[in-house]
């Protein structure tokens, strides 16, 4: 990995793609954003109470525009399909900070996001594996079947309610974090029964498969699903006749039943997938790989296609030929996903590409570490705990479910996590805008010298501070500060001015890059920082 981090000539073209300009769907054009709560958006049965429950939804949606036609994102939170404190996690619901992130960024660049609940519960602890498996599996399964009711929801809305969320019923694309991004993986590729009587998908004493559509119900969760021995209903249609197809999928950090669940064929109509992962995730598979539930720590299915291999094969197949028409120069990091598609690594023992067109790898993390995106803070932790016990009678423990946290991030911050989501969006950002058909506002800006602007930059090497100024005519834009990984530290917005003072005096020592924006094009300047 050394060999990686020492490549800093890739980074020169970092930042070309910044615009001058703000665009709309590219960058925050919005200030502020409303959020509707708890909106009902289907109801089914729940097999944690065996009851018919309500599933909900949170809707952002950027205050002030004018807009009725927006496309819609629907966004799924990570949990291990067991709900928050239960899954002895600090996250798993809709409002966890990486959710709301995520969503808030979206909406300002003029998105409307759905973050929802999904069904949960099955029997991670269980001691026959079978058990454990298909009841996972069953689990993943309602969760597809949830996502594919709010996008007919959304759809719904439009067709009968006189839009209410104005949106655009033929742009929704689906975006999952941890556990969500099997959700938004699967919800992408899932459409034949043939996918779900695999092997591995089959119960090895009954020989049955682990999903049965006449008990679930049927993959977009359209028809009813009923208990073959006590005749029970256990799944309920929800906005039939309406489509569950979405346009686009995003996955942070989660995988793939199977990667054969990738058509590529003109039926199945799958929408272009982009992904990212960590290398160093022991839960679930980089490239390929069993899928391994935290806490217990059991192996629940002992081979899942990891984001890598999911976003590669959908290159491979075609799925992913709309982002190939992206310009350079609006593609922020197309440098470093090129130069990791060239590196040679072993992922559980098998040699690969590190990196992959329209992916991209978090390198450099703690072993185990595998959502560098995720923070919480400790207070809200041990009240939701406390509620919990208080309702259920049990006795959570906050110390030992933030600590267990710290394991795979123990240097966990909203600082860190957010600097994270800002590769996350430099990645995303202009494939979304591709994949969905946007009008992105891609310009092609042109790279400038330092002298064509008149920049000057000092002291470099810097300790404290460091001083930018340009010629009077040529005021900056924006100025982003990026680390010798790639990953984007520092975004200054709408900074219009000939003369701007960057504080460094809290930054670690070593080599770093500002991209300078101007009306006319962009610098890149290397900045040494020095204890």
């Amino acid at each position: 990995m050394k060999k990686i981090l020492l490549n800093f000539f890739i980074l020169l073209f970092l930042v070309v793609g910044l615009n001058a300009q703000d665009h709309r769907y590219i960058d925050e054009v919005f200030d502020d954003v409303t959020v509707l709560t708890d909106q009902s958006y289907a109801g089914n049965v729940d097999v944690l109470q065996m009851a018919f429950i309500e599933l909900k939804t949170d809707v952002y949606a950027p205050t002030g525009d004018t807009l009725t036609n927006r496309p819609a994102i629907v966004l799924a939170h990570t949990g291990s399909f067991i709900p928050r404190i239960v899954n002895q996690a600090a996250t798993g619901f809709k409002d966890d900070s990486v959710i709301v992130e995520v969503a808030t960024r979206l909406a300002k660049r003029g998105y409307v996001v759905f973050s929802y609940t999904y069904r949960q519960g099955w029997l991670p602890q269980a001691l026959d594996d079978n058990v454990r498996k298909g009841s996972l599996l069953q689990a993943a399964y309602r969760g597809i079947q949830d996502s594919r009711s709010l996008v007919r929801y959304i759809r719904r809305s439009v067709a009968e309610n006189g839009n209410p969320f104005g949106v655009d019923p033929d742009k929704i694309g689906a975006w999952g974090v941890g556990t969500g991004g099997y959700l938004s993986y699967g919800l992408a590729t899932l459409d034949d029964f043939e996918e779900v009587v695999l092997p591995k998908f089959i119960n090895t004493v009954t020989l049955q498969p682990f999903v049965d559509t006449t008990v679930l119900g049927n993959f977009d969760g359209t028809s009813f699903g009923i208990h073959p021995v006590s005749g029970d209903t256990l799944a309920v249609p929800n906005h039939v006749g309406y489509n569950s197809e979405i346009q686009m999928a995003v996955n942070m950090g989660g995988a793939l039943g199977d990667v054969s669940w990738i058509d590529g064929d003109v039926e199945s109509n799958e929408p272009p997938m982009v992904g990212f992962h960590c290398p160093t995730d022991i839960f679930a598979p980089y490239y390929v790989g069993p899928v391994i539930v935290p806490g217990p720590n059991f192996v629940v299915l002992d081979e899942a296609s990891g984001t890598r291999e999911a976003v590669e094969v959908a290159n491979d197949l075609g799925i992913n030929d709309v982002l190939d028409g992206i310009p350079a120069a609006d593609d922020p990091l197309k440098a470093i996903i090129d130069f990791y598609a060239t590196v040679d690594v072993t992922i559980a023992g098998e040699m690969i590409k590190l990196g992959t067109q329209n992916f991209y790898p978090f390198i450099g993390l703690t072993p185990g570490a595998g959502s560098p995106w995720d923070w919480w803070d400790y207070n809200v932790l041990s009240a939701r705990v406390d509620a919990i016990n208080n309702a259920l009678g049990t006795d959570y423990n906050a110390d030992t479910i933030h600590q267990s946290g710290l394991l795979t991030n123990p240097d966990m911050s909203a600082a860190k996590a957010k600097a994270y989501i800002d590769t996350v969006f430099m990645v995303t950002a202009p494939r979304l805008c591709a994949g969905l058909g946007l009008d992105c506002g891609f310009s092609g800006i042109v790279q400038l010298e330092a002298e064509d602007v008149n920049l000057t930059m000092s002291p470099n090497p810097a300790h404290n501070f460091v001083r930018l100024e340009s010629g009077a005519e040529f005021p900056m834009t924006r100025i982003v500060l990026f680390d010798g990984q790639g990953k984007a530290i520092k975004q200054i917005d709408n900074v219009n001015a000939n003369q701007f003072e960057l504080i460094t005096s809290a930054m670690p020592p070593g080599m770093y890059y500002l991209g300078i924006s101007f009306e006319d094009g962009l610098v890149v300047q290397k900045l040494s920082i020095l204890k």
